[in-house]
């Protein structure tokens, strides 16, 4: 990537969703790539959400071989440390960020984008994270109480 994405740097952008996608067949992993990349936000000025996309090393390297850096694989073996802690592996085929000031935009947003991949992709993880109490971010625990159940 020559340019960074805007939505990254964004500034009073509060609530968020982290959407993972696996291909539900690996000979459609480009359509999967166009897909995500036709996603665009609301164009009004209350719609305010940012949209970053990602995709899994392997997969980039099919659809655009030439802007794929060399050499870079995804997270496809578990992670062991010396003293038997293991970091399992759960790398995913794509990855759709979306950011913005009120979750209920940003609820409409994911909806329409899980629906345009539907017959592509499946939801493989899903984390949402608003403004709790002001400057409360709950994603962390979240998170955590996911990967505890």
């Amino acid at each position: 990537m020559k340019n960074p994405q805007a939505g990254i740097f964004a500034l009073g952008t509060a609530s968020h969703a982290y959407m993972e996608f696996d291909v539900l067949n690996q000979r459609h992993g480009e359509e999967l790539v166009a897909a995500l990349c036709a996603l665009r936000e609301p164009r009004t000025t209350i719609g305010g959400v940012n949209l970053v996309v990602g995709f899994r090393p392997e997969l980039w390297s099919k659809v655009a071989p030439d802007q794929a850096p060399a050499g870079v694989h995804g997270f496809n073996a578990d992670i062991a440390g010396k003293d038997g802690f293991v970091i399992p592996a759960t790398q995913h085929d794509a990855v759709l960020w979306l950011s913005g000031s009120a979750y209920d935009v940003l609820f409409d947003v994911a909806h329409a984008a899980i629906a345009a991949v539907k017959d592509l992709a499946s939801v493989a993880e899903e984390t949402s994270s608003w403004p709790y109490r002001h400057d409360r971010d709950l994603t962390a625990s979240l998170t955590v109480r996911r990967i505890r159940a």
